[in-house]
């Protein structure tokens, strides 16, 4: 009776552990708001492409994710505005269809990502977001950015949220240098970056390190014997030996 009993609890154990470590996919439940829409989305990661037909202004996609991956969503016409983050975790997004004419002919659908709930990474975007703009004023913003980036690189080596930004942010013209970019990647597991990014932010890598003729050097300051502060920029159009 009591070998019975062991079994039983043994059992039970391991139905109950397999259980709640079962790998868990996502449910993507989304709405259009607005006028009613009559067609597909589309969702595309991890190399993959999904389809549902909207309902009642409803839709809802269902799949797993190793990791957080970057996803596009769209219509036929149009991707939305801007990347979303995967996570197996139940997600609810909330979109409005926004029509444009190209050169006044052909209308254009493409959805506007009005809410996303669900996911840390969201959070993680919106608190990046913030803090971008409140160091946006301060003369250490590339310092304090790229120190942000190494914390979340850190926290989060698989997240493609981390690589995705710093492409954002060489785009925009924030001065890394090749050996930050290159320490960014090191922290980062490439395997689960968006594998159109990789390339890029490793190009931008060797691009930093080996600047080319004319191209512009990252500006800074230094004290001559005089103590006087000199830059680069005040020597533009003349031969300077660094």
């Amino acid at each position: 009776m009591k070998n019975h009993l062991l079994v039983i609890l043994l059992l039970g154990f391991y139905q109950t552990y397999f259980a709640q470590n079962q790998q868990k996919g996502f449910t993507l439940k989304g709405k259009v708001q607005g006028e009613k829409y009559q067609g597909y989305m589309y969702l595309m990661y991890d190399r993959k492409k999904d389809s549902c037909l909207v309902v009642n202004n409803k839709f809802e996609f269902k799949g797993s994710v190793k990791y957080t991956s970057g996803a596009l969503i769209g219509t036929d016409y149009s991707p939305a505005d801007r990347d979303i983050y995967l996570e197996n975790t139940a997600i609810s997004l909330n979109i409005l269809l926004k029509n444009e004419c190209i050169a006044g002919v052909v209308p254009k659908i493409y959805p506007v990502i009005l809410s996303l709930e669900g996911t840390e990474t969201e959070k993680m975007q919106s608190d990046f977001s913030l803090f971008k703009l409140n160091a946006a004023n301060d003369e250490n913003y590339p310092i304090k950015i790229y120190d942000k980036l190494v914390e979340l690189a850190k926290k989060q080596p698989h997240n493609s949220f981390v690589g995705n930004t710093l492409l954002e942010l060489i785009d925009e013209g924030v001065p890394f240098t090749g050996a930050q970019v290159q320490l960014l990647l090191d922290s980062l597991d490439l395997e689960f970056q968006n594998s159109n990014v990789v390339p890029l932010l490793l190009q931008e890598m060797q691009n930093l390190k080996n600047p080319e003729i004319e191209q512009n050097i990252i500006d800074f300051s230094l004290p001559n014997p005089n103590n006087e502060l000199i830059s680069p920029t005040q020597f533009k159009g003349k031969y300077l030996l660094i």
